[in-house]
């Protein structure tokens, strides 16, 4: 589990958001923050630094985007559509 700290990555919130790993229902990995849930894109480096988009973004295009490097966050695109 993994604290975000940084509130300029939050829309009109001052309280830190949590992060949370879970598994899919059919075994993947999903990241949880918020009210919103990320889906893995792409691994690189290894399998260190993953590329996470939001799980709505086949539905709804979403463009929110969250980069971690060994399950820290090292940068967030939070733009949702929905």
């Amino acid at each position: 589990m993994t604290i975000v700290k940084d509130r300029r990555f939050w829309k009109k919130k001052k309280e830190a958001k949590q992060v949370v790993f879970v598994e899919s229902k059919r075994g993947g990995k999903l990241l949880c923050m918020g009210r919103h849930k990320y889906r893995v894109q792409s691994k690189s480096g290894g399998g260190k630094r993953t590329r996470w988009v939001c799980s709505s973004h086949p539905l709804l295009r979403c463009k929110s985007v969250v980069h971690t490097y060994e399950n820290t966050i090292i940068r967030i695109k939070n733009d949702h559509s929905h």
